[in-house]
């Protein structure tokens, strides 16, 4: 009696373990915990079963097909769509972006202060220093008689009055 009790216990076991069992076995594999910077700041996760990343948003799983006409650069180089919006590539030099340089000045051999100039944020050139036309300020100078005079490249200083 006592093995038949056992045999009926062991039996009960092994239904109850059958029936929550129905075949599919997880083997799902935990992914990685990275994360994927997306364009639009936001950032996604591995997602099982291949644990590649999910999409950012607005990307679409199918490719994007743009016109394939070409838009001319003030260089003369040439830029095509890009996906996923099929807006034009900038052109060189043109950054949607804009460039801050840092505030310093030089201090050129005749007195004068130069500032950095976007992009490169390289020094201006001094007065006198190249060939290079010289950009100076657009204020006047009203002379004794009335008339007015502006600033002079190279070294940008006021123009003599008539007279003087």
């Amino acid at each position: 009696m006592k093995y038949l009790y056992v045999a009926f216990l062991v039996s009960m076991v092994g239904i109850l373990l059958l029936a929550g069992c129905d075949g599919d076995i997880d083997d799902t594999i935990p992914c990685p915990e990275d994360l994927r910077l997306c364009p639009d700041g936001s950032y996604v996760v591995r997602m099982p079963p291949d644990c590649e990343f999910a999409p950012c948003p607005g990307e679409d799983d199918e490719e994007v097909v743009c016109a394939m006409d070409v838009k001319e650069c003030p260089d003369g180089s040439y830029v095509v769509r890009m996906p996923p919006d099929c807006e034009f590539a900038p052109c060189p030099g043109e950054d949607d972006e804009e460039v801050v340089c840092a505030m310093d000045v030089k201090e050129c051999p005749d007195g004068s202060f130069v500032a950095r100039i976007p992009p490169t944020c390289e020094f201006a050139p001094c007065p006198g220093e190249d060939d290079e036309m010289v950009a100076c300020p657009m204020d006047v100078k009203e002379c004794p008689d009335g008339s007015f005079v502006e600033r002079v490249p190279p070294t940008c200083e006021f123009a003599p009055c008539p007279g003087e």
